[in-house]
């Protein structure tokens, strides 16, 4: 089952959370991980459910977008 998705092909750091984690906590991570290619509008996660999966973008902004009631 797979956990955290990041880029493992490049070394170099491109997520500021990432550059934060000591060498021994990012390889633990990158270790775990796999590389995902997300295009425009793609959905990660649906309102109320299970979160599966953990995003470390590299070269991309995520947005979260609610409807508000009222």
């Amino acid at each position: 089952m797979r956990k955290i998705l990041i880029n493992t092909e490049n070394m170099s750091i491109a997520n500021t959370l990432l550059t934060k984690l000591s060498s021994e906590s990012y390889m633990h991570i990158i270790s775990k991980g796999e590389t995902v290619l997300l295009t425009f509008g793609d959905t990660l996660y649906e309102t109320g459910s299970q979160m599966h999966y953990v995003y470390f973008p590299n070269s991309a902004l995520i947005s979260l977008i609610t409807t508000v009631l009222g």
